[in-house]
């Protein structure tokens, strides 16, 4: 009894953190499409966590509970993926026709389990196509999976570069992303190797506590990483036509006109102070100097040796300097006024800028 009811505890918190943050990214995917595979997500955990539930209130279903949680498995690798490819996209994205082959190992799963748990008599031959298909449809999700893990491992430096290139104020660049996706499909591998020995021999391999253990870890700390991520591009998504203009812009420059726009960025920042705008990103400073961003792009990179990111911040770390040596304002305040939105992101610059924090940095007069 002590034993169930521990199950059917962790079940519940499960379930409490799993309905909560489907609350929270279903009201966020109406506008913002990417956080729906995010939702999805929660809502595999919830069911495949419902194992103690049902042994306790529907014990007869339960042989069929778990083998339909097989293709819940397999759905996990095109959700993560679909996730990233959403919060990584330069343009606004949504769930397409091409995304569909992604599904192809849980849909053909899903079949196969409905058969096997409505067919009651069935032939040799019918016996060894179905084992044959089971094979295929693991083979073809152990592929796509270690395809995927490849892509966004690859993937995720550029996509951060990609950020600081063109913004200056981080937004959605996945901390913790491959550290997240990598403990997501190892212990979703535990699990469905353990599940899948189940539906097999009948005998259980891993005890029922350490499962449920599991699915309580994943949900809450995969809760807690979610719900604060961020499409890196949303609310500056790039238009057809700035990429299309980037195309014609790639020529090399001169290294006197690299000069020129390099004295105009610092023009620009130190005369007209635009690093004091949280908002700013690539294409304003451009329409601002009226010289192409990939122009200013190649300035910055070859002649002045920064990204726009890291060109940006350094100019408000200086500015902030002063004030924080002078103790008149708080450091939330400082942060506000020299162009970053969060304090979080103050104390990053200002420690890769410096090697202290802000208060270090008062308490020593400013000496480095």
């Amino acid at each position: 009894m002590v034993d169930t009811t521990l199950l059917l505890v962790l079940a519940a918190a499960t379930w409490a953190q799993a309905a909560f943050c489907i609350c929270v990214l279903a009201r966020k995917t109406w506008d913002t499409p990417a956080y729906a595979p995010l939702a999805a997500l929660f809502a595999i955990l919830c069911f495949a966590s419902g194992g103690p539930v049902v042994a306790a209130f529907a014990p007869q279903a339960e042989k069929a509970f778990y083998e339909l949680t097989v293709p819940a498995y397999l759905l996990v690798t095109p959700v993560l993926w679909t996730a990233f490819e959403g919060f990584t996209s330069e343009t606004r994205w949504r769930f397409e026709a091409r995304h569909l082959p992604y599904l192809a190992p849980p849909a053909t799963a899903l079949v196969l389990v409905l058969l096997d748990i409505f067919v009651a008599e069935a032939p040799v031959g019918y016996v060894v196509v179905v084992a044959v298909l089971w094979a295929g449809t693991l083979g073809l999700w152990l592929w796509q999976t270690g395809r995927m893990v490849f892509t966004v491992m690859t993937r995720l430096p550029v996509y951060r570069q990609r950020l600081k290139a063109l913004f200056s104020e981080g937004q959605g660049e996945l901390n913790g992303a491959e550290a997240i996706a990598m403990a997501i499909l190892t212990l979703w591998l535990i699990v469905l190797i353990a599940v899948v020995l189940r539906n097999m021999t009948g005998a259980s391999f891993l005890p029922d506590w350490t499962v449920a253990v599991l699915f309580l870890a994943l949900t809450w700390s995969l809760g807690g990483w979610a719900l604060h991520q961020k499409p890196g591009f949303e609310g500056r998504y790039v238009t057809a036509d700035s990429s299309e203009s980037e195309k014609y812009q790639k020529s090399a420059l001169a290294d006197a006109q690299g000069q020129r726009i390099a004295d105009r960025l610092k023009a620009a920042m130190e005369t007209d102070k635009l690093y004091l705008d949280p908002t700013l990103s690539l294409p304003k400073l451009a329409r601002h100097l009226h010289v192409s961003g990939n122009h200013i792009s190649q300035t910055l990179n070859g002649v002045i040796g920064l990204s726009f990111f890291d060109y940006v911040t350094r100019w408000r770390v200086e500015a902030a300097k002063p004030e924080v040596l002078a103790g008149a304002k708080g450091i939330l305040e400082i942060a506000y006024d020299n162009g970053f939105n969060a304090r979080s992101s103050f104390y990053r610059a200002f420690k890769r800028e410096t090697g202290m924090t802000p208060t270090e940095y008062r308490d020593r007069g400013g000496v480095t």
